[in-house]
């Protein structure tokens, strides 16, 4: 059992999206053959995959991915886990190319202590929300996170309480039981407070298309019967959609534009935490040899940047800065460049280093060639 996947507090099994990554985990094993390799190793993959560890299981997983990655594309005989290095240590993967060996060192982040602290507030609202619903839909709930109360941090009881204050007071849950989408809740915050949305009927249609459109039919009317504007100040929700579905099933997450001061904070700190791992795994190459340091790092304040993910163009400059400028300042000539992905290796971004120098030199459309 992998625990950070298959683990929930709940006893329920993986969601969906685990449950996709646990089948390419088993992919993976498969195309290593790794019942054949020695056993000391297999332990070492069996310890690491187990382990209650986050940062243990993640790095764990993420080498078998890139691994199975390899053997598929190469043959598990091209590929060798845990090769020794000149300087004693190991590395986590070499691959013979062309009668070359490439080297990878493979490492994945942890989940940032922001993010983590939202995952906290999502799923206690999602699990209200779940609670109070009486029909088999599915809904989305975007939050604005710049509104939640927040103390040198997010605070996890406070933010819960007032996102389900909110929901409790304007009976959003009434609008959860039929196909129906809401967006710039913060908006109807401008109507006056002395009289319903109802009462502003003639002029609501450019505060919220949808409630105007809804407004004579069930449960939008009764809904806009009973709130006024006020309840919207400082609205901590800032979109929802739910549509009927076989099951019941509610998803909050953040809602992932308008950049606030917590994002910006949070993603500094995230590509902080890039560096610091990229400082650790340099340690690990192999001198005068074809070398790549792979990561695995995503953080909800960093919407997409993997290649092809329409976010790329605006979300991946800031992280190839980073690392641009970490190489820099390493100037390490064995490092040949630094791969970085969220969810599919496959669509990784690259970055060379200029710093290489001697074997360790190559040029992108190799790296490509061996990524892709």
């Amino acid at each position: 059992m992998i625990f950070w996947k298959c683990a929930w507090a709940g006893g329920d099994p993986p969601d969906n999206i685990s449950a996709t990554e646990l089948n390419r985990l088993e992919d993976s094993l498969r195309k290593l053959d790794v019942l054949k390799l020695p056993q000391k190793k297999k332990d070492r993959i069996a310890a690491k995959l187990q382990s209650n560890t986050l940062s243990d299981s993640m790095a764990g997983y993420t080498e078998m991915i890139v691994a199975g990655h390899f053997a598929n594309k190469f043959g598990c005989n091209l590929v060798e886990y845990e090769p020794p290095l000149a300087s004693g240590g190991l590395s986590d993967i070499r691959l013979d190319h062309d009668g070359q060996p490439i080297y990878i060192e493979v490492t994945a982040l942890n989940t940032g202590e922001t993010e983590r602290k939202f995952g906290e507030i999502f799923n206690q609202v999602a699990e209200y929300v779940w609670s109070r619903m009486h029909k088999e839909n599915i809904v989305h709930i975007d939050i604005d996170t710049g509104v939640l109360p927040s103390n040198e941090g997010i605070e996890v009881d406070a933010s819960v309480k007032a996102i389900i204050n909110f929901v409790k007071t304007v009976n959003l849950v009434s609008l959860f039981e039929d196909k129906f989408s809401l967006h710039g809740l913060k908006y109807l915050a401008q109507l006056g407070a002395d009289k319903t949305l109802y009462d502003w009927k003639p002029v609501l249609q450019p505060y919220s298309t949808e409630l105007y459109e809804n407004s004579e039919i069930e449960p939008v009317h009764s809904f806009l019967k009973t709130v006024t504007g006020r309840q919207f100040v400082n609205c901590p929700i800032a979109s929802f959609w739910c549509i009927p579905a076989k099951q019941r099933a509610v998803e909050v997450a953040d809602q992932e534009i308008s950049p606030s001061a917590v994002s910006s904070l949070e993603r500094d700190a995230f590509l902080n935490h890039v560096e610091r791992r990229l400082k650790e795994e340099l340690n690990q190459v192999q001198a005068g040899e074809i070398n790549l340091i792979v990561l695995r790092a995503s953080n909800w304040s960093v919407v997409g940047y993997e290649k092809g993910k329409i976010e790329a163009d605006f979300e991946f400059p800031a992280v190839r800065a980073r690392i641009e400028q970490f190489m820099a300042k390493e100037q390490n000539p064995d490092l040949s460049a630094i791969v970085v992905y969220e969810d599919n290796f496959v669509n990784a971004q690259i970055i060379m280093n200029s710093f290489s120098s001697g074997r360790s030199k190559t040029n992108h459309e190799f790296i490509e060639s061996i990524v892709r």
